[in-house]
């Protein structure tokens, strides 16, 4: 065989120059075009005469060959399909360590949101719990009880009517557009709510409202998600602050 034929002639001329065992195998090419593949063995014997005669035995190894490049085969497409199980592994591995980092990030950002409106001292002010439900990226839910509607001088069945965005009839008409943009980008991509504004009352009272609220369940890829959060009156911080800031002050 063309493939076979220099590497076998060059084993042949070393093992007779060095007198050492000759032994190779190679494919030999029929009249008929058939390949055959043969393991040689030959060893050399010198006569009393001086003459170097070579006793050896050709076999046929055709089907111990193609069995051996069956095995190949098969050890081949096993190797990729564990490399292949590997890789699925490894982005598994992957996604797994990514939902715990964002896991850890959910509650350092509810860690902290307590901490900041445990600073306010909420047991001053008034403070109100809600929650969000996400779907496609649009938020359903409102206050945890009836409570919360009160303080704003409203009731269940006036919130039924009015839908779910009953909140914006009460939200500063100068606040609305900001605030509602900030809330749209939290829906859409699970990022935390946080901002102040000003929330008018039904009876003309105007508050300062900090709002924060955070992610506890996420899903990235349908927009789907919880919220918590909650609302703290912080009227008196910001007409204290208006105060520093002022000319008389």
């Amino acid at each position: 065989h063309p493939d076979d034929r220099e590497p076998t002639l060059a084993r042949w001329d070393r093992a007779r120059e060095e007198r050492i065992v000759f032994e190779a195998k190679y494919r030999l090419i029929g009249a008929d075009g058939r390949r055959v593949w043969f393991h040689d063995r030959a060893r050399p014997t010198t006569l009393d005469d001086g003459t170097v005669v070579w006793h050896g035995v050709m076999m046929d190894i055709t089907a111990e060959r193609a069995q051996e490049e069956r095995l190949a085969q098969e050890r081949f497409v096993l190797e990729g399909k564990v490399e292949l199980q590997e890789e699925r592994l490894a982005e598994v591995d992957a996604l797994f360590d990514l939902e715990v980092a964002e896991r850890h990030a959910i509650e350092e950002d509810l860690r902290r949101a307590e901490e900041r409106f445990a600073a306010l001292d909420t047991r001053t002010r008034d403070s109100w719990l809600y929650t969000w439900d996400v779907v496609d990226g649009r938020a359903t839910g409102g206050f945890t009880d009836d409570r919360s509607l009160r303080d704003f001088g409203a009731d269940a069945g006036e919130v039924a009517l009015s839908g779910h965005d009953y909140w914006r009839h009460w939200l500063h008409p100068a606040d609305v557009e900001r605030v509602t943009a900030k809330i749209r980008t939290s829906t859409t991509t699970g990022a935390p709510f946080e901002d102040s504004y000003r929330w008018i009352s039904r009876d003309g009272r105007v508050r300062w409202i900090l709002d924060r609220a955070v992610p506890t369940a996420w899903d990235a890829a349908a927009r789907r998600g919880h919220f918590v959060g909650v609302m703290v009156d912080v009227t008196d911080l910001m007409d204290l602050a208006d105060g520093a800031l002022s000319p008389e002050a």
